[in-house]
């Protein structure tokens, strides 16, 4: 057998995955509908609740309001005043404040600034910059629902896929949706990979990124590889698998693989 593998993360790196944009209504002007006609938990019902949340917290927070625009491939944030796109360092202010008030209790947090203290570390990580402007990044709980999951190949990775040997995939997608990412992938007629399909399951590990570096040492003690390429759009969390590799099985060479070329097509 040969002692090489290569380990596919899936979103945006084996397959392209739809944003938040292709599941939000928009008006004529691009502005995010604000009370759109969505059952509840469905995957509109749980995005148009954290458009709300956003909303609220610029208000309460900031004394701001303001509203949600779709602008190219993003939602970005606009002032309600001045209806100027926010800039990047409310980021910074974010920040300040929760690490501000995190010790505070729930209850005073709920009273002053009308946030759930649970919300406050997610935050700050709703945001992304994107040519100096504030912009939406999918909710907690978006990549839960089974029709997030891409049905478009991302061809250069995939011709990898298909030539190299040994191979997985390792998501960060819940393990309750296995059976779906099997029949997408079957339905895209890309070949079920020899080394397993690995899904995350909070009841074995904290975080994805560590669940991540945990399951590839585990495919390096069960099997024996001495080479790795490892596939990922997250360059954090690709260097952290580096690093649990590096610690845990110190004789294994470990290639990162930092996929870029999904989200750098996608602009303002």
């Amino acid at each position: 057998m040969s002692k090489e593998v290569h380990i596919f993360d899936m979103d945006d790196t084996l397959l392209v995955t739809p944003n938040i944009t292709d599941f939000t209504k928009f008006d004529d002007d691009g502005k995010v509908v604000s009370e759109p006609d969505f059952e509840e938990k469905t995957l509109g019902h749980n995005n148009h609740r954290f458009f709300r949340k956003v909303k609220n917290m610029f208000l309460q927070l900031f004394s701001k309001e303001i509203y949600l625009k779709k602008q190219g491939d993003f939602i970005v944030m606009h002032d309600h005043k001045d209806e100027r796109p926010l800039p990047s360092y409310f980021i910074t202010h974010i920040e300040e404040i929760v690490s501000k008030i995190e010790n505070e209790k729930p209850s005073s947090i709920k009273n002053d600034y009308g946030i759930e203290k649970h919300e406050l570390k997610d935050m700050a990580n709703w945001f992304e910059v994107k040519d100096n402007f504030l912009i939406l990044i999918e909710p907690r709980g978006f990549h839960s629902y089974q029709e997030t999951i891409g049905m478009e190949a991302n061809d250069p990775i995939l011709d990898i896929y298909h030539k190299v040997r040994n191979k997985a995939i390792l998501t960060g997608r819940n393990s309750n949706l296995h059976s779906d990412i099997t029949r997408k992938l079957l339905h895209m007629g890309i070949e079920f990979p020899n080394f397993g399909l690995y899904c995350f399951d909070n009841r074995y590990s904290k975080n994805i990124k560590d669940f991540k570096g945990g399951v590839v040492n585990e495919l390096i003690e069960r099997n024996g590889f001495e080479i790795v390429h490892m596939y990922e759009d997250k360059p954090n969390w690709l260097k952290h698998i580096e690093l649990a590799v590096k610690d845990k099985n110190p004789q294994v060479e470990f290639i990162g693989h930092h996929i870029r070329n999904i989200k750098d097509r996608r602009s303002l």
